[in-house]
């Protein structure tokens, strides 16, 4: 027995795997405020760095246009790693 589950469902909520076609979905609570305050920090972000970071990444996209298939490879795994150490 899922209290939790049970007050969801009182309020009119379930979850998206719950639901019926035409329901609206609705986030858990507290969610919705993370995900806002993550748009505005990269927002934030980007206006910092301004045109200098799309002409960093426009170099970096050509670069990767001109060299072997196998240096692209390499370079995408070697990132994986350090990728997930940030996550």
């Amino acid at each position: 027995n899922d209290s939790t589950g049970a007050k969801s469902m009182a309020k009119g909520k379930r979850k998206a795997d719950e639901m019926t076609e035409g329901e609206e979905f609705v986030p858990a609570e507290g969610t919705g405020a993370d995900d806002e305050d993550t748009l505005v920090e990269e927002e934030r972000l980007a206006a910092a760095d301004g045109d200098a970071g799309h002409a960093r990444e426009i170099a970096s996209l050509e670069a990767e246009a001109d060299m072997p298939i196998e240096e692209v490879l390499r370079r995408m795994q070697e990132q994986g790693g350090e990728e997930g150490a940030d996550d």
